[in-house]
């Protein structure tokens, strides 16, 4: 009967024993969990597993998820930016953009060839002196149009920026993206960009900045341009032929064009997702 009653105590505790285990364990996996849970999710590490969209054709889209410690960088400025995308060459990295980062905050003027005169070039070239769609490739290049595509060079090395593969670029937070600046992703492959937002240079959005466009009716219309080609950031300028000037210095331009043959988390909107 003891001996009874002695195996029954035992056999008590270790039940009691194991459900104290067992509750134990739930709380360290629910804590865990919750642990886990209210942590935010690295976007830097994420990845498009194959088939899942056309961004991952072939074995999907993994950017610069595989980057180590040392190929992961938080940039505020532009030349911190450009100084990440070239360290490591391809090896995977991950850049991750903190703030608004203006690739021309120097202003177009910063860029003009010595000689350049914008109102020289409005009066040269005007539809009453030019006329329309003429070609402008012949002008010597001490001319106003010269003189534009050596601004135009000197714009392009300033702002753009060519992305390696194996590459995520993420923001940081809602307010994150670049003014003024162009990403080129060219015959490269496995490039991420996300929550990014890309805007044309401020002096854009100032009152009596913005230039004169052609009308709504498709009247012809002169453009000068800063620009090395399309969809790259560069200075436009437009006058119609109704004789109205363009009050523009610094227009605005398709700044952060992410062109592109590679599969990359991108959108045609002005910000990534």
């Amino acid at each position: 009967m003891n001996a009874q009653t002695w195996h029954g105590h035992v056999t008590t505790t270790v039940l009691v024993g194991c459900t104290a285990l067992a509750l134990a364990v739930t709380g360290t996996t629910a804590t865990a969990t919750a642990q886990a849970q209210a942590q935010p999710r690295d976007l830097g590490r994420q990845t498009l597993a194959a088939g899942d969209g056309w961004a991952s054709d072939g074995t999907g889209t993994t950017g610069g998820a595989a980057a180590d410690a040392a190929h992961v960088y938080t940039v505020t400025t532009w030349a911190g930016f450009k100084a990440a995308l070239k360290d490591g060459g391809t090896a995977p990295k991950i850049i991750k953009v903190k703030g608004t980062i203006d690739a021309n905050a120097e202003g177009c003027d910063s860029f003009a060839a010595a000689g350049y005169d914008f109102d020289a070039y409005l009066r040269k070239y005007s539809p009453e002196n030019w006329g329309y769609g003429a070609n402008l490739d012949a002008e010597p290049d001490d001319s106003p149009e010269g003189l534009r595509r050596v601004s135009a060079d000197t714009q392009a090395k300033a702002i753009k920026a060519s992305v390696p593969a194996n590459t995520t670029i993420v923001g940081l937070g809602k307010n994150a993206g670049f003014e003024g600046a162009s990403l080129q992703i060219t015959a490269v492959d496995n490039v991420i960009i996300r929550n990014v937002a890309f805007e044309s240079p401020s002096t854009a959005s100032r009152s009596g900045t913005r230039p004169t466009p052609p009308s709504a009716t498709g009247t012809p219309s002169t453009t000068a341009r800063w620009s090395t080609g399309p969809r790259t950031s560069g200075w436009t300028t437009t006058r119609s032929p109704t004789g109205s000037t363009p009050t523009a210095r610094c227009p605005p331009t398709s700044g952060g064009s992410t062109s592109s043959t590679t599969a990359s988390w991108t959108s045609s909107r002005a910000r990534t997702t």
